[in-house]
């Protein structure tokens, strides 16, 4: 545990459990042109208009159109937490992690009672390799809404990844208490399982005192 690859490999799985599949591009969308002409039709258009249509964007896998569109309405309105999570979160997708860490935290600074805030910047803060604040902030999302889908599995993998196996396990735990058809956490609780009771083996109960210590008599 803590080299590179295996790193990349169980943030690889958080991926995958945030459900962040991106589906493929619909024909309206297929060209510059097509696009821009499209969203010329949406510029009297309310913001909350303009952003569902850049949630259909990131949707459809247009990340850097909606961030655009997204850009846009944050010049209007700096200060709420909608737009600079979102902002920061449509980064967080295309792996423009300093980028999605400025606005994630910006988000958890308006509003310190969303959770999802604190939970893709603990996500980023993990991609960036700083895995102490990704546990701060992903434990920061578990205490604002305990039963949310994956958090616990994230913090389960976090931990791992700090070499907290009991901890990690409690929280795949914690992960099918809520979920029982949760595979990935099954396997991973099972993996420790398996590594804790191997350790347990080689370490057994009445071992000799060591060297030079006294016993009482």
């Amino acid at each position: 545990m803590g080299q590179p690859i295996f790193q990349f490999v169980l943030v690889g799985i958080i991926g995958l459990a945030m459900g962040m599949e991106i589906v493929q591009a619909t024909p309206c969308y297929l060209d510059e042109g097509t696009f821009s002409a499209y969203v010329a039709k949406t510029e009297g258009y309310s913001s909350t208009s303009r952003e569902d249509l850049a949630r259909l964007l990131w949707q459809e896998g247009h990340l850097d159109e909606a961030i655009k569109i997204y850009q846009e309405i944050w010049s209007t309105q700096p200060d709420t937490w909608d737009v600079n999570f979102n902002l920061g979160f449509v980064y967080h997708l295309t792996g423009k992690l300093p980028d999605a860490d400025h606005y994630l935290s910006r988000a958890v600074q308006i509003d310190a009672s969303q959770s999802d805030g604190f939970f893709y910047l603990g996500l980023t803060k993990l991609k960036l390799g700083d895995i102490n604040a990704a546990a701060a902030d992903v434990k920061k999302a578990i205490a604002i809404w305990p039963d949310a889908d994956h958090y616990h599995r994230a913090l389960g993998i976090i931990l791992k990844l700090q070499g907290n196996l009991p901890g990690a396990l409690s929280e795949f735990r914690a992960e099918m208490d809520l979920d029982p058809a949760d595979t990935i956490s099954l396997q991973q609780a099972t993996i420790i399982e398996a590594i804790l009771a191997a350790g347990q083996k080689r370490t057994p109960l009445g071992s000799p005192p060591a060297p030079g210590s006294s016993t009482a008599h």
